[in-house]
């Protein structure tokens, strides 16, 4: 048989190809990241993947390595920041900015004696994903791997060739989906030294490295904590003193927050980019007395010049604007901070002067009537007639009739011409108590602007029966502060005595009037005309006003409400 001739050319082109065609898939799979080894020739170590927790710059020793391999001990003690403003004379707002307590408690470690990643209780949340990278000791690239937390066991064993050491990086962005690829910036050499991940400047980066040794006759257990490298700032404002709801609220942190941020792999370092912007805080409910904010991460230097900010606040009845609780704070890169806003009203019940009393907007009211029993409790229902005061005429200081009298006693005075700083020898804005003023020592007559500013300070309602009656002792006006709604001040509606034609100087009193409808509270204001004022009090509003254009309302009975000089 004759023999077929073999041509050269066709085995060197198809040894040519095959090379080709085996080149052409290296060069196509380099582009893929590396989740496998080449095993050489030698064991293999099974490395241990224990995720144990996440940490902030603020938190406690964990008793094994930290997010950058050095042993983790207790940071440096940083500094709770506080300050008090007033709020348009309404409230006490008390700031507060400290690190947050330490919220990673790790239990002890379970080794794990398979080939597979184990995870213990800790403080991240389930299904957040995080990549495992790892190179060689002269900073080669080797390989990656991505898992989830909570499914750490259904991810392939994990083996690297055995004696030798590795550098061990895990990053994460603390996302159930998000997981941010490697970028080299010279991707034909692809080492640690090259390597970086670029975030969003709200993304909660997280950062470990660890430099370890493998063998395969050991237990290789690669411990990660996360360690979170930017801010966060959860911010909660209290509104718990006042009884009274926050409706709205509208706020922001001003600081230079960047939008873009790149991480270098070897050493966590952070490269910030973009302009700087304010981040506005978002509260998912109003309504409550306690509300507590998202979380902010915050992408900045470490700056002393953070300000928080509230544009609008309501809480119950009151709207403040353009508040600034803070605006020097110092922030540090990776804290996790707890920012507290407390308000507290300077409304409360007190004893000034030996007398209880009630402050309001500043001022301190005595919480009963001049001349009524001021052991008994002003709220009690029904209300009795001990809470009932004496009656007075205007600039004067003597009693003219008690609460139980149906017609004016012989103090009662036909003079209707007395001076009119008769109570106050000062101003309206500036008053000082005369001789004439019958409140106790420490208080005086109320001025006219004094009432007006009780009554739009309060919300006011009404208690008992309203109806015409000398024995109605029910009836009464509450106003209720409009900072701290447990804190209530109660006029009885006792009526007053009129004058009538005849008598000395052409003027006589009259018998009682009013009581159960009409409370008239005497003002230590007069003006020019020499009309004196009072307050009015009826079920359906409240009028600080003048009397008549003479004298002659000096001649009416009514009762007396102290305030505190």
């Amino acid at each position: 048989m004759k023999k077929k001739s073999i041509n050269k050319n066709s085995i060197l082109l198809a040894t040519l190809s095959a090379c080709l065609f085996l080149f052409s898939t290296i060069a196509s799979c380099s582009k893929e990241p590396n989740t496998k080894i080449d095993t050489e020739n030698g064991d293999l170590a099974n490395i241990n993947v224990i995720f144990k927790a996440s940490i902030y710059e603020n938190e406690g020793t964990l008793g094994t390595k930290s997010s950058t391999g050095k042993s983790n001990s207790t940071p440096k003690s940083l500094p709770i920041q506080t300050n008090t403003i007033e709020l348009n004379n309404d409230f006490l707002l008390v700031a507060e900015l400290a690190p947050a307590e330490n919220s990673s408690s790790p239990a002890k470690v379970a080794l794990a004696s398979d080939k597979k990643a184990v995870v213990e209780n800790n403080n991240v949340d389930a299904d957040i994903r995080y990549k495992i990278v790892v190179y060689n000791e002269t900073g080669k690239y080797i390989l990656e791997k991505d898992y989830v937390h909570g499914k750490e066991s259904l991810a392939d064993a994990f083996q690297l060739p055995s004696g030798k050491t590795y550098s061990f990086i895990a990053y994460s962005v603390n996302s159930t989906t998000e997981l941010p690829s490697i970028n080299f910036s010279d991707i034909g050499n692809k080492t640690l030294s090259t390597s970086n991940i670029s975030v969003a400047g709200e993304q909660d980066f997280m950062y470990f490295r660890k430099d370890m040794s493998v063998s395969a006759t050991s237990q290789n257990n690669l411990e990660i904590i996360l360690k979170h490298l930017f801010s966060q700032i959860t911010t909660s404002i209290d509104a718990t003193q006042t009884k009274y709801d926050i409706t709205h609220v509208s706020s922001s942190i001003a600081i230079s927050h960047q939008p873009n941020a790149a991480i270098n792999l070897s050493t966590g370092a952070v490269s910030r980019s973009g302009s700087g912007t304010d981040i506005s805080l978002t509260f998912p409910t109003t309504g409550g007395m306690l509300l507590t904010s998202l979380s902010n991460i915050i992408n900045a230097e470490a700056s002393n010049n953070m300000a928080l900010k509230i544009a609008s606040i309501t809480i119950g009845p009151l709207t403040q604007t353009n508040v600034i609780p803070f605006s020097s704070l110092n922030i540090t890169p990776g804290v996790k901070y707890d920012m507290k806003l407390k308000i507290v009203p300077t409304d409360e019940y007190l004893t000034h002067r030996g007398v209880p009393a009630v402050r309001i907007n500043g001022n301190i009211w005595m919480q009963h009537n001049l001349g009524a029993d001021i052991s008994i409790d002003p709220a009690q229902t029904p209300q009795t007639v001990s809470l009932f005061g004496d009656y007075y005429q205007w600039g004067q200081n003597t009693v003219v009739a008690s609460k139980t009298e149906s017609y004016p006693n012989s103090n009662w005075s036909s003079i209707t011409d007395l001076p009119v700083n008769s109570w106050n020898l000062g101003t309206e804005n500036n008053p000082i108590k005369a001789s004439g003023d019958p409140c106790p020592s420490g208080y005086r007559v109320p001025t006219k602007t004094e009432m007006e500013k009780l009554i739009n300070s309060t919300v006011a309602s009404e208690k008992g029966t309203w109806s015409p009656d000398e024995n109605n002792f029910t009836a009464a006006k509450i106003l209720t502060s409009k900072r701290r709604r447990d804190v209530v001040i109660y006029f009885p509606i006792q009526g007053g005595y009129g004058y009538g034609t005849g008598g000395a100087n052409g003027i006589t009193p009259t018998n009682l009037i009013f009581r159960g409808v009409i409370g008239l509270y005497w003002l230590s204001t007069a003006d020019a005309s020499s009309r004196v004022s009072h307050v009015y009090f009826t079920n359906t509003g409240i009028s600080p006003m003048f009397g008549g254009s003479n004298y002659d309302q000096q001649a009416t009975s009514e009762n007396i409400r102290c305030i505190a000089q």
